[in-house]
């Protein structure tokens, strides 16, 4: 059975002394950065950006240029939102022996759309949620588990230095798994494409019943609580039925994601959708959503 690591599992120590590059100034960026700072990390940010160098000045952050930001940092830290071709223009080439790049997000590595030299170490730190969700619970104490891994290890410290960027970022208050590249790549698509399908049904299916006259709250939140009764069952290891009826389809999502040799953002075909009354779903949640003060449903 797998191991989760957690902050124990960090020696906190080794980003002592080490250089944090955070690559950009969107949201995801913005929570690591402050969460690492706050951590006690020394961070710069790496942009070009004349709003986000704005926006991370007014956190009291320091900004460099992306080529000058690598060539300082110890650590590279490559959030989802970094296209491949920012990574190899301005980053790839500036990298040096002995730094560490740590993506964020495993398809640049899995599809082999990011330029690597081979004198780095090459990590995976994957926060299984956004960076508003990750700052959050890190100002409340909490944390958002992550996946991890490592590709490319050169001096055999490089395990040992995510973890202890793992814990910074507040990730293993909740808890990280190891894995590859290859399956956090793999079953980060068909998990993505399974929540498609998923919103997709939910939207068709409150579409349905407001259509003949159901209120949109109560619609709502039955449905609501269907996603959570299947979300109980597979905590429970219900899953007898469930893997019977969707192990061909979940074969079928993976075959698809290797054979077509899928890129970042690429998205699977889909049949036409039903009139799902997207907007009047909205607004239903909003109303459910105040009315209980379920400021965290999504």
């Amino acid at each position: 059975m797998a191991r989760f690591f957690y902050d124990e599992d960090a020696d906190a120590t080794i980003l002592h002394g080490q250089v944090v590059v955070v690559l950009g100034y969107d949201k995801s960026a913005r929570a690591a950065a402050l969460n690492l700072r706050d951590g006690g990390v020394q961070v710069l940010i790496g942009s070009e950006d004349p709003a986000e160098i704005s926006a991370a000045a007014e956190q009291g952050l320091k900004v460099q240029a992306l080529p000058q930001a690598v060539a300082a940092a110890d650590i590279v830290l490559v959030t989802e939102n970094t296209p491949a071709r920012v990574f190899n223009a301005t980053v790839s080439a500036h990298l040096s022996q002995n730094q560490t790049v740590v993506f964020m997000d495993p398809q640049p590595v899995r599809y082999e759309t990011a330029e690597l030299p081979e004198n780095v170490d090459i990590c995976l730190l994957m926060p299984l949620a956004d960076g508003t969700k990750m700052r959050k619970q890190f100002e409340i104490g909490r944390g958002i588990p992550a996946v991890l891994a490592v590709e490319q290890d050169l001096g055999g410290g490089a395990k040992d230095k995510l973890l202890a960027l793992a814990s910074a970022l507040g990730c293993l208050r909740a808890g990280g798994i190891f894995t590859t590249f290859e399956e956090a790549g793999e079953t980060a698509y068909v998990s993505a494409a399974l929540a498609k399908e998923f919103a997709s049904h939910i939207a068709a299916s409150f579409a349905a019943l407001t259509a003949v006259g159901y209120g949109t709250e109560i619609s709502f939140i039955q449905l609501g609580k269907a996603l959570q009764s299947a979300q109980e069952q597979l905590q429970e290891g219900a899953l007898g039925n469930f893997e019977d009826a969707h192990a061909a389809r979940a074969h079928a999502l993976v075959c698809s994601a290797q054979e077509a040799e899928m890129e970042p953002g690429q998205e699977l075909a889909s049949s036409a959708e039903p009139d799902r009354g997207d907007e009047k779903l909205s607004q239903s949640a909003a109303a459910v959503g105040a009315l209980f003060q379920w400021k965290d449903y999504d």
